[in-house]
């Protein structure tokens, strides 16, 4: 993969979002200087228009390439924190199409104080649409759209990168002579007739090799060649002083004789298909060729790993094939995907899946394969850890690095089902400057697109932190009277939450930025609604239940505006919660461990034996709830919710 970097030309104002701001010196964006784009705010949220940039020259780019990924980088700021400056709308422009493919604003972060670069995208990231060689170089656009209540949107630059690969391709036959080390990289290299390299040093072959002809290759130092293909119609020369490394994605076919797969030859036999790209599928392969590599039947071993998980039968299997002609030599079997159909003599079929454990290399080639579900069922849940979540931010917020905190790292990311009390919380970021003290609950996303619950209470070490609840006396777009019996010291509830519960703006939240004890009023960053009455609810954290798209995708988390811990001290919290909702059936809950891909084991099931399972009184009248904070054997995990209720699992049943 090949990339270019760009700033942007000079843009436009863009009021296709119904924006009431403009944006001024769009000229400024297109340079690293200190000097801003920007927008400017009277008291009062508003949104801006799109300020609509061009991506710079990019004509460079081949005009055989493939689009793989598109990155912007913007060096940005807000004026002051009073100001709230936050994303609207981030998205790409397709001249003559329009606004194009996906939303990435950050709707949950307000910009910093100080110039801060922030990223979209990334190198395999097309924004949901497709994008061809031209469309990027002659119609591609960047636009953003901010909301805040007052002050400036400051933006210094906005960079561009193409990430692309090229087909370099060969119409007639190809010598390559050279007498030092050697690099040819790229998506494809294609030669329509022969090729002949001749070089002295090393070589780094990295590609995807397509050769219609013959392919001679003479060097005397090391070798590597490497990709997703390397294709030969006609003969392959190859001549080296020093090592190799020969490798490739692969997929054979394996049997005892050189057969088309059938059920009808009336004698026992079996198929073998072996990757190391993705486990083979579907229906069995009939008439597909298989090549005879296999000197025996496969040796088979039987076991029940468990009468509870229902995975009895073949649970290892051991291929013995021949590679005299040394064609495997710089084949590397480990964790390959094999999937082996045995056929008996009245053409029935047994399906095995499995993984290579172990294997030996020689002019007799050995394999180890285990069964799938046996290795899989036999991981340690929780699967995530804190350190997971973390590489997921930097991947997407470059500055993220800077305001991580290391007490939790390493701590597995909880699974909580159902209620429960004083679970302890892994603090992951401390940003001063925004203020966002993040605590992660635990994972988000349950079954059937169900979202952690909510927080009941939270802890600062053993001490419940404060939720006040109150009807409203008066409100402002930026300000909100209390009840009298509320009423406290200056400064009390500052960097507190406000949610109203009720009323017109029921469901708008803000934060506090001051207090005042003599009007009883609170000043806060910006209502989404402004309040006309209701009932408010004050807290010192905000929660977030693992639904957004911005900060923590798909994790549940508190946020706090101030620092839970005296200078020097971080304070443990811990909090009473309700987490996954349809995971408090146990038969739910179990489906969920064994099938959820983030967190869970990932295998496939069926779903309507465990939805009529479910449904069953025996299991509605228990709850299965609790905390899984500490990694456990998922097979100890399954091996206690399937004792409820006697229950037992079938593999392909």
């Amino acid at each position: 993969m090949v990339s270019i970097t760009v700033f942007v030309g000079t843009g436009v104002n863009d009021n296709s979002n119904g924006g009431t701001r403009n944006w001024i010196s769009l000229e400024q964006a297109s340079s690293d200087n200190g000097f801003y784009l920007q927008s400017v705010f009277s008291a009062g949220t508003e949104t801006t228009q799109y300020a609509r940039l061009p991506i710079g020259d990019v004509s460079s780019i081949p005009s055989t390439a493939t689009i793989d990924g598109i990155k912007v980088e913007l060096e940005r700021r807000e004026l002051n924190t009073i100001d709230n400056v936050i994303d609207a709308s981030v998205r790409l422009y397709k001249d003559g199409t329009g606004f194009v493919g996906s939303d990435k604003a950050d709707t949950l972060t307000e910009w910093p104080t100080n110039d801060t670069i922030k990223t979209y995208g990334g190198p395999s990231d097309l924004w949901g649409t497709a994008w061809t060689r031209n469309e990027v170089v002659n119609d591609l656009e960047f636009g953003i759209a901010v909301n805040a209540d007052q002050g400036r949107a400051l933006i210094d630059y906005v960079k561009i990168t193409i990430y692309y690969t090229n087909i370099v391709q060969f119409a007639g036959s190809t010598d390559l002579n050279w007498g030092g080390s050697a690099a040819l990289a790229g998506g494809l290299h294609q030669f329509d007739d022969s090729l002949d390299t001749n070089w002295g040093g090393s070589v780094s072959v990295s590609a995807l090799l397509d050769f219609n002809g013959s392919l001679d290759l003479n060097w005397v130092g090391t070798a590597g060649l490497s990709g997703a293909l390397q294709k030969f119609a006609d003969s392959l020369d190859l001549n080296w002083g020093g090592s190799a490394d020969i490798s490739s994605d692969y997929d054979f076919r394996w049997s005892i004789e050189y057969l088309e797969a059938s059920t009808s030859y009336g004698f026992p036999t079996v198929y073998v298909e072996v990757s190391n790209i993705t486990a083979p599928s579907g229906a069995f392969p009939s008439g597909d060729a298989f090549e005879k590599r296999l000197l025996e039947l496969p040796i088979i071993e039987e076991q029940e790993l468990d009468s509870r998980f229902g995975i009895s039968g073949v649970q290892n299997a051991t291929l013995r094939l021949s590679n005299a002609d040394r064609a495997y030599n710089n084949i590397n079997f480990q964790d390959a995907f094999v999937r082996i159909w045995f056929v008996d003599a009245d053409g029935n079929t047994k399906e095995f899946n499995g993984k290579v454990t172990e294997w030996t290399l020689s002019h007799i080639c050995t394999l180890t394969v285990e069964d799938i579900a046996a290795i899989t069922i036999n991981q340690y849940l929780p699967k995530r850890t804190l350190n997971d979540l973390v590489e997921a931010e930097k991947a997407v917020d470059g500055t993220f690095e800077n305001v991580v905190i290391a007490n939790d790292l390493g701590k597995p990311i909880p699974l909580i089902f159902g209620r429960a009390v004083k679970v302890p919380l892994l603090y992951v970021k401390a940003d001063d400057s925004n203020r966002h003290y993040d605590y992660i609950l635990g994972e988000g996303a349950g079954l059937n697109s169900k979202y952690f619950q909510e927080v009941f209470t939270a802890y600062r070490d053993e001490k419940a932190l404060d939720s006040i609840e109150g009807t409203m006396a008066a409100a402002s777009p930026t300000t909100l009277t209390l009840e009298a019996g509320d009423r406290r010291p200056d400064d009390w509830y500052n960097y507190w939450w406000a949610e109203m519960t009720s009323g017109n703006a029921a469901g708008s939240i803000t934060d506090v930025t001051d207090y005042s004890s003599s009007g009883n009023r609170l000043t806060v960053s910006a209502w989404g609604t402004t309040p006309t009455s209701g009932n408010y609810r004050l807290k010192e954290w905000r929660f977030y239940d693992g639904s957004q798209a911005g900060s923590y995708a798909g994790y549940a988390f508190i946020r706090f505006k101030k620092r839970m811990g005296t200078a020097g001290r971080t304070d443990p919290v811990y909090a009473d919660v309700n987490g996954l909702e349809d995971e408090v059936n146990v038969i739910l809950a179990i489906q969920s461990l064994l099938t959820n891909s983030d967190w869970g084991l990932g295998l496939n099931v069926d779903t309507t034996t465990f939805n009529t399972a479910a449904a069953l009184s025996a299991i509605t009248a228990m709850k299965c709830e609790g905390a899984l904070i500490s990694t456990v054997a998922a097979t100890d995990i399954l091996r206690e919710l399937l004792s409820f209720r006697d229950i037992v699992l079938h593999k392909n049943g």
